[in-house]
Order: C-alpha cells, then structure tokens, then sequence
C-alpha cells in the first residue's frame, strides 16, 4: 500500500478581485437522538466484548469503570438485557462471616444490570459487617460478581473497667460476643489492647511459658505482669522483654522452676532473679544462672 497527498485546488468563486469575500458561517453538527442512542450502545457492546477476548487488564487498569461511568441508565439497562446482569456471586475468605448477613450487606438482586452494581458502594457495606476486616468487590464478566473477604483474627479479650471485649491484632475491637473465645489470653489494663500484639507475638516464641499463659496486666503503661497457671506471677521489665522470657523459659527447662512452690517471679532486675514462694515470709535472690 502506497500513501499519497493530496493538495488541495483553489475553488472558483466567480467573484471579483475586488470583492471582498464573508467568512463562510461554520455549521453546527449535530446527531439525530437514535444515532446517539446507537453510538452509547455500540460503546456498551465494544467494552463488553473487549473484556470477553481476554481484556482483563482494561478492568483492573480502571479504564471499563471509567467507561461505564459516562453511560447513560438506557444504556447500562440494554447491557442486562443481552446477558450482562448478575447471575452468581462469588466470596472468598469467609469463616465466621454468616452468609445470610453478606448477602443482605450485598443488596443485589439476582438479574441486575452488573454494570449499574456500584462496587465502592457495595465494599462499603461489606466493610461494614462485624467479622469483616477489609474486602474487595469486582465484576467477572458476563454476569458473576466475584467478592474477596478478610476478616478480623481474634487476638485477645481485652479487660478494661470490668468490661471485656475480643481484640484483633492491631488491638482493634471486633464487635462480636466475647463467648467462645475463653481460650484466648486475657489482656488487662487500659492500653493493654494496642501493646498486647507485641507482648504476645514475644510470649509465643517461648512455648513453654505460651502454653502456662492466662492473662497479661498492664502496669502503669510501662510494663507486663504475666499470670501463668497454677497463679504463678510473673514480673516483666519495662524494657528487654524478650530476654526476661528467654531467662525464664530456661529456667523452666533445666530447673522446672514453675512446677515448684513457686507463687511469683521478679525478672525486672537484669542481673538479679527473685522467686517467690507460697511462704509469705521466703523471698529468694538469686544471681542470673544460678540454681533456685
């Protein structure tokens, strides 16, 4: 194939030179309303079927919602009509999310236009449930909204002012019944909730004291009291948690310190370790290492 220019001639007008010339009054195009309409719907069909050839990177890229954006109600309703309306929806990441309460949260009626379901509208409503931490709401093309849940992951009961409430792991409230969580560790204080992940993340790479653990105190918003099984006391530092746990754990392993007669143990001091026995009057020091 060839491309050629093409100039332009002068046009005759039959004028004289002199004769001065009006400028030509430019025309206003316009487009009949059932050509509009028929140019929206073509728009439709071509974003529609680019998607169905395997344009999943135009959905992702924002570029269809910002198509269907621009059309007109007339035109998201044709789109039903010829097969794009909602059929299925499918959720991923549900646990403890009830499935009749999703689907309320949803508010999309089977045979729906899926380009006039609002997305941001519908996250938000998701969002909006107790269990759901975070989601993402999409379409799958023709008729299949695809919704990816991440719900809350219970951490801890929170005790503050006698009350108890189920943390997350940023030390959020999950605005959920406390009951059937009674085998979580119980945080106690009332800035324990947003120091607790810290604490028990440290905790659990020392199974041997995880495993005894029933409540943390905050104290004085500096420090952890720990109460293990057997209501054994154990007193962390404000600082240097990690080493304190790992003093203790090894004391457990070579000396069973916490299956002794043991009511509470002083690990504030770094050089020095205080057990306590269940004689009131018996306080025993004793060097770091050193048998107890």
């Amino acid at each position: 194939m060839r491309l050629s220019r093409r100039t332009a001639q002068p046009r005759r007008t039959g004028r004289r030179p002199n004769q001065s010339r009006a400028a030509p009054r430019r025309r206003r195009r316009s487009t009949p309303l059932w050509r509009q309409r028929t140019v929206r719907v073509g728009l439709v069909l071509f974003t529609l079927g680019a998607v169905a050839e395997g344009g999943w990177y135009l959905w992702r890229s924002g570029w269809v919602d910002d198509r269907i954006a621009g059309l007109g109600q007339s035109a998201v309703n044709l789109s039903g009509a010829t097969g794009f309306a909602v059929g299925e929806v499918l959720v991923e990441g549900r646990v403890r999310t009830d499935g009749t309460v999703l689907l309320g949260a949803l508010d999309v009626a089977r045979g729906t236009p899926i380009l006039a379901v609002s997305l941001e509208a519908v996250r938000e409503r998701i969002e909006s449930l107790a269990w759901v931490d975070r989601a993402a709401v999409t379409r799958q093309l023709p008729d299949t909204l695809f919704v990816r849940i991440v719900e809350h992951r219970p951490l801890a009961l929170w005790q503050r002012d006698g009350a108890l409430a189920l943390i997350n792991t940023r030390g959020e409230v999950i605005p959920v019944k406390v009951a059937g969580f009674g085998d979580l560790p119980l945080v106690v204080g009332d800035d324990a909730a947003i120091h607790a992940t810290r604490l028990l993340s440290l905790v659990a790479a020392y199974p041997v004291v995880a495993e005894q653990l029933e409540a943390a105190v905050r104290v004085s918003g500096r420090r952890w009291n720990l109460r293990l099984k057997e209501n054994i006391e154990v007193r962390l530092p404000e600082t240097e948690v990690a080493v304190a746990l790992a003093r203790l754990a090894e004391l457990q392993h070579s000396h069973a310190l916490l299956k002794r007669d043991v009511i509470a143990v002083d690990l504030r001091l770094p050089d020095r370790l205080i057990v306590q026995t269940d004689s009131d009057d018996e306080v025993v020091p004793a060097k770091s290492g050193e048998n107890t």
